[in-house]
């Protein structure tokens, strides 16, 4: 099947797009509070939402299919709506309230650019607090790019400054994202290649029009961090290992450059098939990080990339971050003001060289053994709900016993 084309999306000549606001912060319900403008509810959400199916399964959180049941009254998601629900539980070993109420005000504010997912509300019991968003159901951008190969310079132009657009808007308002990679990018619509996604979150069959993939929206503030203009945080790096940037890798403190850094490998791959550095390990990839090993390919992919966009990215992934330009200035590269057009063939993908093919296959490999860990994962979870579900209702048995038998035994005394 030949790769089909977004429209390219011309980007108008300004340093930042005007923001739009996802929801619009009301007065809190009794009860409630609110933080950010979210409103926080305290209870148990299967009050008002019917769950579908697990979605995905992160290290310290899962995602769930869901639609809302709204009274009246309700504030929050729309009813009927498709929504995804990240579960935080509570009994996580790396659960932390304060890094909750840090995600819901950096997804809060980031939800004011249309580059976000929306946050309808946030639900806390006392297993877990729930984060109420909308339903990506049109895919993550690195299974786009991983289908295809490589994207059209058009289509990555594309989705390279719905990144930038999402790191301006974070970075003027005073956070770091921290995390930005492609499996933090999903298309709103339905899945390309001929397959949908049904309400539930499940595989729907194919159709001939589910090439409509929507806009590419960021997911997951949970690394996001308050940064003052020309600040720059030390800690434990944040991120996921391929994406990091040379400062981090370091342990030396890093600021909003480092986004950019990793919006640079989100251009790299999407040009090119492959992320600038690899290795067979996490330390693999962070010794070529940290020795500047890895980058340019020489195989014939890179050699099809427009110079205009090669530069972006070299600009991306300079190695000093003060040489970097800031999102608002990356947005405003020509080759992303001419929608990608510059030097762009529009031909099918060139063959993949024998290194690029044995490559392509390891990691094919490692997300086929991700894939199915994840799997074991979320049966594993059903069948911890399940146990403790049986646990309760065998209580409450017993406990209805108990109180009959009382009950009996103070009658026949009296």
């Amino acid at each position: 099947m030949q790769p089909q084309h977004d429209d390219p999306v011309a980007a108008p000549p300004v340093a930042l797009l005007p923001a739009a606001n996802h929801h619009h912060p009301q007065p809190a319900l009794a009860g409630e509070k609110t933080v950010a403008g979210v409103p926080w509810r305290y209870g148990d959400p299967s009050a008002v939402l019917d769950w579908g199916a697990d979605l995905g399964v992160g290290s310290r959180s899962r995602v769930r299919a869901a639609t809302r049941r709204a009274p009246p009254t309700a504030l929050g998601a729309p009813a009927g709506r498709p929504l995804a629900v990240k579960i935080l539980a509570k009994d996580h070993a790396r659960f932390s309230a304060l890094d909750v109420r840090g995600e819901v005000e950096a997804h809060a504010a980031a939800a004011a650019c249309p580059a976000a997912v929306a946050l309808h509300e946030v639900w806390e019991d006392g297993d877990a607090v729930y984060l109420v968003q909308d339903a990506c159901t049109g895919g993550e951008l690195y299974d786009r790019v991983r289908a295809q190969g490589r994207l059209p310079e058009p289509d990555a132009a594309a989705a390279v400054r719905a990144v930038l657009v999402l790191l301006a808007h974070m970075h003027a308002s005073g956070w770091a994202h921290r995390d930005v990679k492609l499996e933090n990018f999903l298309y709103a619509g339905v899945r390309e290649e001929g397959v949908g996604v049904s309400g539930d979150g499940a595989a729907a069959p194919p159709t001939p029009s589910s090439a409509v993939r929507g806009p590419l929206l960021g997911v997951d503030f949970g690394s996001a961090a308050r940064l003052a203009p020309g600040e720059s945080l030390a800690g434990p790096p944040a991120g996921s290992v391929p994406y990091l940037a040379p400062e981090v890798v370091a342990g030396r403190p890093a600021g909003r450059p480092a986004d950019l850094w990793s919006a640079g490998c989100i251009l790299f791959a999407a040009l090119v098939g492959q992320l600038p550095f690899g290795g067979d390990t996490d330390d693999d990839v962070l010794a070529a990080i940290a020795g500047g090993v890895g980058g340019v390919p020489r195989g014939t992919a890179w050699a099809r990339v427009s110079e205009p966009a090669r530069a972006l990215v070299a600009a991306l992934l300079a190695r000093d971050p003060g040489a970097r330009p800031t999102a608002a200035d990356a947005l405003n590269h020509p080759w992303l003001l001419a929608g990608g057009e510059c030097g762009a063939d529009g031909g099918p993908p060139p063959p993949l060289s024998r290194d690029e093919a044995r490559g392509r296959a390891r990691d094919a490999a490692r997300e086929a053994a991700a894939a199915a860990k994840g799997r074991l994962a979320s049966a594993a979870a059903r069948a911890r709900e399940r146990v403790r579900d049986a646990m309760a209702a065998r209580a409450a048995a017993k406990a209805a016993r108990l109180e009959r038998r009382s009950s009996g035994g103070g009658g026949g005394r009296g």
